[in-house]
């Protein structure tokens, strides 16, 4: 087999991939609907981790648990904004590590907004400018956030999922 044939190949299955894309987005649009009528939460941090277990406990290769990982985060957040769209407060400017952390958490499909400080994000969540929130409580040089613990205590808001988030750099 030549290039050329690989390739055909490759465009065979990409059409296939496309089409079981959007038929799984169909069936997400059916659950948004239920979701919607008994006025559920449209992101389920329990389900998230679920799927990926799944699919990582199910991989044979030869693409990596973290290339999968990545492949599905980004068809997650696709889905979850075909539920609602959704609008992600962080810690500001972009590239910060808020930004990263919220990037790994919810992918490339929601709507970033950068804020000046960390009770700006409080702010932002509990007045439903934006869904969700992305907050330091701990780094390595600081240790605990007492902003952020702190902004618990004053908002009345939840925590619905963690994200850990390493940055190395040598």
């Amino acid at each position: 087999m030549d290039i050329a044939q690989l390739r055909n190949e490759i465009d065979g299955l990409d059409s296939k991939i496309v089409d079981l894309l959007n038929e799984r987005a169909k069936v997400v649009l059916k659950i948004g609907e239920i979701k919607k009528q008994s006025r559920a939460q449209v992101y389920v941090p329990n389900r998230e981790r679920e799927v990926y277990s799944r699919i990582t406990s199910q991989n044979k290769g030869p693409l990596t648990n973290d290339s999968l990982m990545a492949i599905y985060r980004e068809l997650m957040a696709g889905s979850l904004i075909l539920e609602k769209a959704i609008k992600v407060s962080y810690l500001g400017p972009k590239g910060t590590f808020s930004y990263f952390a919220a990037k790994q958490k919810f992918g490339s499909s929601v709507e970033y907004v950068p804020v000046r400080g960390i009770d700006d994000v409080f702010r932002d969540v509990a007045a439903g400018r934006s869904d969700y929130g992305i907050v330091p409580v701990e780094n390595s040089t600081e240790g605990g956030i007492r902003e952020t613990l702190n902004m618990f205590v004053e908002f009345d808001v939840k925590v619905c999922a963690e994200i850990v988030f390493q940055f190395i750099t040598i």
